[in-house]
């Protein structure tokens, strides 16, 4: 949830994550509010670009070691439009390809 002070006009959004590499991002819903108005966008309304990842084809992102971990939301529309609350709707999971197998059995050295 990121509340503003006032009503301003969002072009597009960036979110930075301190987050370890192998973790996934699921973006569900962007809810605008401006007002009393509320404009709800599902992730099929936005283009999302992860900067230091990979998109996968499921529609989540996958956020890899080093760099900056950071998802681009853009809309797909011209923009997003003014709002003075943005409340982003997100699912992490840590990927079994970040923890190696051999790990997790039991007598591993």
């Amino acid at each position: 949830e990121f509340a503003l002070a006032e009503s301003v006009p969002i072009k597009s959004s960036r979110l930075h994550f301190g987050l370890v590499g192998g973790v996934s991002v699921d973006i569900g819903n962007v809810t605008l509010f401006d007002g009393g108005a509320v404009r709800v966008l599902s992730i099929n309304d936005l283009n999302h670009i992860s900067w230091s990842g990979f998109n996968l084809p499921d529609g989540k992102s996958l956020l890899v070691s080093g760099g900056d971990k950071s998802i681009a939301l853009l809309p797909k529309s011209t923009r997003f439009g003014n709002a003075d609350k943005i409340v982003v709707e997100m699912r992490f999971d840590r990927l079994a390809l970040a923890s190696p197998g051999v790990c997790g059995r039991s007598g591993a050295r």
